[in-house]
């Protein structure tokens, strides 16, 4: 529904099955004071009391009685008024230079106040407009059938009508119950509600485009780098890997069956043995020629990328086992998406810009000597992570040890060095390279989230085989539905 609306016309728009149909005050002047032009304002009103009654009751028995019959004996009342008891010589508010009016015009009159008076215990806001009010949304020149958003006209009944499009019946249902609401406070406070209930629905589908955007990358990033030869595939952490390994299963039995899953920590490991697929620990893998066998590809997620496809994980406290997970394949593929707004994008020209601090797994005895010795490098912020809400104290990881959260400032690029920066934490600026090599040297670290130096393919031609950390490229589900590739 929307409402037209000029200092001097008014006119309700609604669409009835799939027509759009049109009830205008002003359109029976030609046939002023004839029973055809009554009957054509008549049945605007009473569509439109009609459409009132079914949108604020499914009781069909209290519409009739307390709207629509009543306006119905009104109407005919009118029309059986002579044209003298209507007052013909009496000005008609809102007629240009205030000329009198006729028996048809005072009709219409009538008509519009018993229709505001019957329909303001539905709706006490809904009426406040009248042509003049509702023209005075409109500024400056007006144009002749300049529109009006219903949301501002019939803002609390038909809260959802759009003025550009035709207007569906489940748009016209109220939320909220104003008509037996009197109380401005209390009004005021269904209207608060009804707010946190509109920011609740579109928090729930910014979320559904979220997992989507994740359902996209992980399925194109399958498609792209899982071949049907291969026999060894590493499982990630994440809320993105469980996409992947549907994603897995989606191709059949007969695509996955000769293949072995290895995986990064619990998680992992409960998605691969729930999906029906050949579980292998990273410890028992078979062993060729005095080595355990490489595997063919690894997928995992990404907590941020910088543009050099270096990574931080560990978000998930499970950094250890996945670090081990992607040296031992051929080549990693990272998995993630974007979340909604700019600043919740997952990758970065730098690490440390959106993820601020740096996952790093040390031994529980040796957490307070690594504090202190992260706070002297220029991470004063650098603390244990928590286990809450799932776990009071600590978070513990699957390997028994602990984890702490050091944010650092952007990290440098090697490309980014020059003879002024040399990266070395002067004021607290690391190069990446540098600053994993002094976090490794510290006694009591384990590991860290640092995925950095070179990738599978990298590796190679530096007779470097199995020791690669970073991915060979990054697949980023979009919000808009799109799946952004970032290559090595």
């Amino acid at each position: 529904m929307s409402v037209q609306a000029h200092p001097h016309r008014f006119r309700l728009v609604m669409s009835h099955d799939g027509s759009t149909q049109y009830w205008q005050r002003r359109a029976c002047r030609t046939q002023s004071g004839s029973r055809a032009g009554s009957d054509n304002v008549t049945g605007w009103a009473t569509k439109l009391l009609h459409r009132m009654a079914w949108a604020s009751s499914d009781d069909l028995e209290a519409r009739n009685r307390r709207i629509v019959n009543p306006m119905r004996g009104h109407l005919h009342s009118l029309h059986d008024h002579p044209a003298d008891q209507l007052s013909p010589s009496e000005p008609v508010k809102g007629r240009s230079g205030a000329a009198p009016a006729t028996a048809l015009h005072m009709k219409r009159l009538l008509i519009r106040q018993t229709i505001k008076s019957l329909a303001k215990p539905f709706y006490p806001p809904s009426f406040a407009a009248t042509p003049a009010s509702a023209a005075a949304a409109f500024p400056g020149s007006i144009p002749p059938l300049g529109r009006i958003s219903a949301a501002s006209t019939f803002h609390t009944a038909f809260p959802r009508a759009n003025p550009s499009c035709a207007t569906t019946p489940r748009q016209l249902q109220p939320r909220l119950p104003y008509a037996s609401c009197t109380d401005r406070s209390a009004r005021i406070d269904l209207r608060r509600r009804a707010t946190q209930r509109r920011a609740m629905s579109d928090a729930a589908s910014a979320a559904q485009l979220i997992e989507s955007a994740k359902k996209l990358a992980a399925i194109r990033a399958v498609d792209e780098h899982l071949l049907p030869s291969y026999k060894y595939v590493g499982i990630g952490s994440g809320s993105t890997v469980v996409y992947v390994v549907e994603a897995i299963v989606s191709k059949g039995p007969a695509f996955y069956s000769g293949m072995t899953f290895i995986p990064t920590g619990s998680q992992s490991k409960g998605l691969i043995r729930n999906a029906g697929l050949t579980l292998c620990n990273l410890d028992e893998r078979p062993v060729v020629n005095g080595s355990p066998v490489a595997l063919d590809v690894a997928f995992d997620g990404a907590d941020e990328v910088d543009r050099d496809l270096n990574l931080i994980k560990g978000g998930g406290a499970c950094l250890f086992q996945e670090k081990l997970v992607a040296i031992a394949a051929r080549k990693f593929i990272a998995v993630a998406a974007h979340q909604i707004g700019a600043d919740s994008r997952k990758q970065s020209d730098r690490l440390c810009t959106k993820w601020k601090a740096i996952p790093i797994e040390v031994l529980p005895l040796a957490a307070p000597s690594v504090l202190n010795r992260l706070h002297a490098m220029g991470s004063p912020e650098a603390a244990v992570r928590s286990g809450l809400p799932s776990k009071a104290g600590e978070c513990v990881t699957d390997n028994g040890m602990w984890i702490i959260d050091a944010p650092f400032q952007p990290l440098l690029l090697p490309s980014e060095l020059t003879a002024g920066v040399d990266g070395k934490g002067a004021k607290g600026v690391w190069e990446i390279n540098t600053l994993a090599a002094e976090l490794l040297a510290i006694p009591g670290i384990v590991e860290i989230g640092l995925f950095h130096g070179f990738n599978g393919e990298q590796a190679v031609g530096l007779g470097k085989d199995l020791q690669a950390q970073k991915p060979v490229a990054a697949y980023f589900g979009m919000p808009n539905g799109q799946v952004e590739v970032q290559r090595a």
